[in-house]
């Protein structure tokens, strides 16, 4: 069913693209009717997902460019194909489609009031954790400067489900980059004793686990019962408890935090 789903997807592409061989630009109707013809089979019509996975965060996550570049080439090795027909207008035409629907389903994030959010942050203890220009604890990662990597509605998915959205390789779904220092482990000795933490080195005999109170504990391998990655847990809670508006207000001012200009 996905192999003929991708067969009709990439007929259909390829006939629209013949019947606008030029593009007009990231026009959303005209990028509709792209999504529509050669990615819905898959990916829904609102791009939420079906037999492939949800991909209305791409754009936000990737960038615009990076997702027009897995259209145009697929994904190697899964059921991803590559439509290499689409001109580059058409491409970023879909893309802009496809971060409309992303832009929908978060509702009007950039609504949010930066001084608002911060204090939202302070309320919330966050500098317990988190570094802001030098003040702030280290269990998690340094924000400062974090808005000039990751756009509001982005930081108001990761507030709402931290640790469940590391990034990944498009090609592999293997966590990547530096962020994997913060994928959970949970260790058992050899009589019992568990300790769960965060990995910040590993080698093939040992690894070294952060706990929640900032302890290290590094273990050898060949001493320990069970090791277990702990994929999608954080230390960070989930900010399930905040209302909406404290939600976009929060993500309004970690999206504010820039990198100073060189």
């Amino acid at each position: 069913m996905i192999a003929a789903a991708v067969l009709i997807g990439l007929f259909n592409a390829a006939a629209f693209a013949a019947g606008d061989p030029q593009g007009r630009g990231p026009d959303l109707s005209t990028g509709k009717q792209l999504f529509d013809a050669s990615c819905s089979s898959c990916h829904g019509q609102d791009a939420s997902g079906g037999l492939g996975p949800n991909i209305q965060r791409i754009p936000a996550t990737l960038g615009d460019e990076a997702t027009a570049k897995i259209i145009k080439g697929g994904v190697p090795g899964t059921g991803m194909p590559a439509f290499a027909g689409l001109t580059d207008a058409q491409l970023m035409q879909i893309v802009a489609h496809i971060r409309s629907l992303g832009n929908s389903a978060m509702g009007d994030v950039a609504t949010g009031d930066p001084e608002k959010g911060q204090a939202v942050y302070d309320a919330n203890g966050c500098a317990n954790c988190h570094i802001v220009n030098g003040v702030g604890g280290n269990l998690g990662p340094d924000l400062t400067g974090i808005g000039s990597l990751r756009p509001a509605d982005f930081i108001r998915l990761e507030l709402q489900n931290p640790g469940g959205n590391l990034p990944k390789s498009p090609v592999t779904g293997i966590t990547i980059g530096k962020w994997t220092e913060y994928l959970m482990f949970r260790a058992v000795t050899r009589d019992g004793h568990a300790i769960e933490g965060m990995r910040t080195a590993e080698s093939t005999l040992e690894i070294v686990l952060e706990d929640a109170k900032g302890n290290y504990h590094s273990l050898h391998k060949a001493d320990l019962r069970s090791l277990e990655k702990e994929s999608g847990k954080s230390f960070m809670p989930s900010q399930t408890s905040l209302s909406d508006a404290d939600l976009n207000n929060l993500a309004a001012y970690v999206a504010s935090l820039k990198a100073a200009a060189q």
